[in-house]
């Protein structure tokens, strides 16, 4: 898994997965069944233009929501990230879907992040829940 950090304050990060296409890894970002194969413990989901979501974790006890902005089924995902536990610190989150011959290229893109050491430690606190979560993502849409 590849990672920047961008001129303009965002986190970008990337990773293939191979023989996995395009809508089948997308299926992992709405379907709740699949979601919570990877990440949250609980998922709502509405995954429209203006929908909402919310993902609970229960360790620790989080709540995670927001409203997606743009949904082009197999092709990208942007929406709103605010942690309830931490009011104001709402954030946004593109994830594209590229299909490259029989993979798909997903990339992540989370930000903005302003200067300063509280930023930094949340944008590398970010950088490793990525990490680890599209790491279960990985694992989680692995071909038989």
């Amino acid at each position: 898994m590849d990672y920047i950090y961008t001129r303009d304050g965002r986190l970008r990060v990337w990773e293939t997965f191979r023989r996995v296409t395009p809508q089948e890894l997308y299926s992992y970002w709405t379907d709740p069944a699949k979601l919570k194969m990877w990440w949250p413990d609980e998922a709502t989901i509405d995954a429209v233009p203006g929908g909402h979501y919310s993902y609970t974790f229960t360790q620790p006890d989080q709540t995670l929501s927001g409203v997606f902005s743009e949904v082009l089924a197999g092709k990208r995902l942007a929406f709103s990230w605010a942690w309830a536990s931490e009011p104001g610190s709402a954030r946004q989150v593109v994830v594209d879907f590229e299909k490259r011959d029989a993979d798909t290229l997903l990339t992540v893109t989370h930000g903005t992040y302003g200067g300063g050491e509280a930023e930094t430690r949340e944008r590398e606190e970010h950088l490793e829940g990525w990490q680890h979560f599209l790491g279960k993502l990985k694992r989680a849409t692995k071909p038989a």
